[in-house]
């Protein structure tokens, strides 16, 4: 077969004479000549001895002495909240409960290739086993600022070795290492020093990731866009599909409870409870106000809380589910992101704000309070008390209980969409972004280092 390009052309080197036309291009070469005119000799050696000037011929610096430095102190966009807040009471005598197998609905779990699905009842399930093709190690550059940057914030994008722009969650192992839930680039292990990727070529369910946990055992879940779950115990991952008797292939979220259950919150099947053996599922059959499960959390009661994607918060006991609409005077009934904070209180990210919930009554939050955008990812307790607020369109807000401050590209963010947040063992801030990367917020001038690497 003919080569698509040419041979490269070889030009031997001649000092003896030297070329007047260029091989190359057919142009006559001209001589190189310095500033003041001498032209100078090319291909053989030139004697060359420096210009010794002795100390004495030299004048000895200026010594200007310095002024006092102008303190300029840094404007950060903080927003005082109004005196009077939107406070609700719930009406808890009005507030609708169902019990699973007894109120029921006439809900049918259909997964994707239209198999009916038993719901309420455990059902037997083993995970696929698949080899881990362990990935080399990438040097990680480091975190960069923005120039316009007013705070002490760096990012890492693809530039410094990530997989990918699109940050969707964020763990810290038990080992210290920080992993990435990426849209697309699958889920990236970074150790201060290096990334490694895990993708579907290396055995990983799905490229994009919206949830990750490390269980007590130290095994990593990942929840899936369009493939499930992926158990890596750090040699092999185990799958879990609708094949395998999950609901449903998208996962946005995984919590592990008190009692060592794995909770999968699903695109559209709704909650399933794995014991590590079977698995039962909970729809709106049982009680559930929604199949689309966007968070979970279990509060310091035992009960788990349920954020779904249009029917507001169902609380589950155990025994029951309790609805929370914005009937009952939540702010919105699509809910992404729920956080019990260090008093007891429940706070619910939502389409229309944050909503604090007390036991008695919700407080609202939104645009008219000093919340930056009303569409709320993620939420964050840091360990000084501060509530943190990943938004759509509004980086990412702190709130200390009485003022909001807003940090935005405006203030060196990376990107104002943030979909994932966490503090470090060392309390650095990590705000996964949509677009940006994975931005961090350095209070202390600590290096981005995690405790210990494995």
């Amino acid at each position: 077969m003919a080569s698509l390009y040419p041979a490269p052309l070889t030009i031997a080197v001649n000092t003896r004479e030297g070329y007047i036309i260029n091989p190359f291009t057919g142009d006559s070469i001209q001589p190189i000549v310095n500033s003041f005119g001498d032209t100078i000799k090319t291909g053989v050696p030139v004697p060359a001895i420096g210009k010794a000037i002795h100390p004495d011929r030299v004048a000895l610096p200026g010594i200007i002495p310095a002024g006092e430095p102008k303190v300029v102190s840094t404007l950060l966009n903080v927003h005082e909240i109004p005196e009077i807040l939107s406070v609700i009471h719930v009406n808890k005598s009005s507030l609708k409960t169902f019990t699973p197998g007894v109120d029921t609905s006439s809900f049918v779990l259909v997964n994707s290739t239209g198999d009916s699905v038993p719901s309420g009842v455990p059902i037997p399930i083993t995970g696929k086993v698949v080899p881990c093709l362990q990935p080399q190690p990438v040097i990680a550059l480091p975190a960069r600022m923005r120039d316009n940057a007013s705070t002490n914030l760096k990012f890492l994008d693809v530039d410094q070795g990530m997989n990918s722009s699109y940050v969707l969650s964020i763990l810290e192992d038990s080992y210290g290492n920080l992993w990435f839930g990426t849209g697309g680039g699958g889920v990236s292990k970074y150790n201060g020093e290096t990334f490694t990727h895990f993708t579907k070529k290396e055995g990983l369910c799905d490229d994009l990731i919206y949830s990750i946990l490390e269980d007590i055992h130290g095994n990593l879940w990942f929840g899936s866009y369009l493939g499930g779950v992926s158990m890596y115990d750090g040699e092999t991952f185990t799958h879990f599909t609708e094949k395998e008797g999950l609901s449903n292939n998208t996962v946005f979220s995984i919590l592990e409870d008190s009692r060592g259950n794995l909770w999968f919150g699903t695109g559209g099947g709704g909650v399933s409870r794995y014991n590590g053996s079977t698995i039962t599922h909970f729809t709106e059959k049982e009680g559930l106000s929604n199949n689309i499960i966007r968070s979970i959390l279990e509060d310091s009661h035992g009960n788990l809380w349920l954020c779904t994607e249009g029917g507001g918060v169902s609380m589950y006991n155990g025994k029951t589910f309790t609805h929370f609409t914005e009937k009952e005077g939540l702010g919105d009934d699509l809910v992404y992101s729920i956080l019990e904070d260090s008093h007891g209180n429940l706070w619910f990210g939502t389409g229309g704000g944050v909503s604090m919930y007390d036991g008695e009554t919700f407080t609202h939050f939104t645009e008219k309070e000093g919340l930056s955008n009303n569409h709320v990812w993620s939420i964050l307790e840091d360990s000084h008390g501060n509530l943190w607020f990943g938004t759509s369109g509004g980086g990412v807000c702190k709130y200390n209980g009485e003022t909001f401050t807003h940090f935005t590209e405006k203030e060196g963010l990376s990107n104002n969409i943030v979909r994932s947040i966490l503090e470090d063992s060392h309390g650095n801030l990590w705000f996964g972004t949509w677009r940006g990367g994975c931005a961090c917020l350095v209070e202390n001038p600590l290096p981005i280092l995690p405790r210990k690497m494995a």
